[in-house]
């Protein structure tokens, strides 16, 4: 399973956390095109409220405080 590394990183995030990761982390640890690879890295992102955006070199991912409806 492709991107197993990030997904056990950014389930391990508090809220209000971000993380940094290199584009070369990524292109060597989750195969396909860029276009596939971003696409699966916006879907990991989204499985795990996280906002990701990119940078120059890096995607920062950024833990959302899921709001309490109770």
């Amino acid at each position: 399973m492709q991107g197993d590394e990030l997904k056990l990183i950014l389930c391990r995030m508090a809220p209000g956390m971000s993380l940094s990761v290199p584009d070369e982390w990524l292109d060597k640890h989750i195969a396909g095109t860029h276009a596939s690879r971003a696409a699966l890295v916006s879907e990991i992102a989204r499985q795990y409220q996280c906002a990701c955006k990119p940078g120059f070199g890096v995607q920062v991912f950024e833990k959302q405080i899921v709001p309490y409806t109770g």
